[in-house]
């Protein structure tokens, strides 16, 4: 269903995969990068004004915190790649 919806709004393409025709493979189509790009500013501006008042070793002790807790409980860490780098 969510999908179904980002295929309808043109954001994703579908396509039947070539190494295995029972599966699917989705990709990002121009406007789907460029909802992306826009939505990634969204978060960077909110995050920013989130930790505002955290100096940079508060952020860092945060970021361990979180990551922690993230792999407590199986969280994937790709889904965010180089997060723990930015500060």
């Amino acid at each position: 269903m969510l999908i179904d919806s980002l295929e309808g709004r043109g954001l994703v393409a579908r396509t039947r995969s070539p190494r295995d025709r029972r599966n699917h493979e989705l990709r990002l189509t121009d406007a789907g990068h460029t909802t992306m790009g826009a939505l990634r500013g969204i978060a960077e501006a909110h995050e920013h004004e989130l930790f505002a008042s955290l100096d940079d070793e508060e952020r860092r002790l945060l970021q361990g915190i979180l990551a922690k807790l993230a792999a407590d409980f199986g969280l994937d860490a790709e889904v965010h790649p180089g997060y723990s780098e930015r500060g």
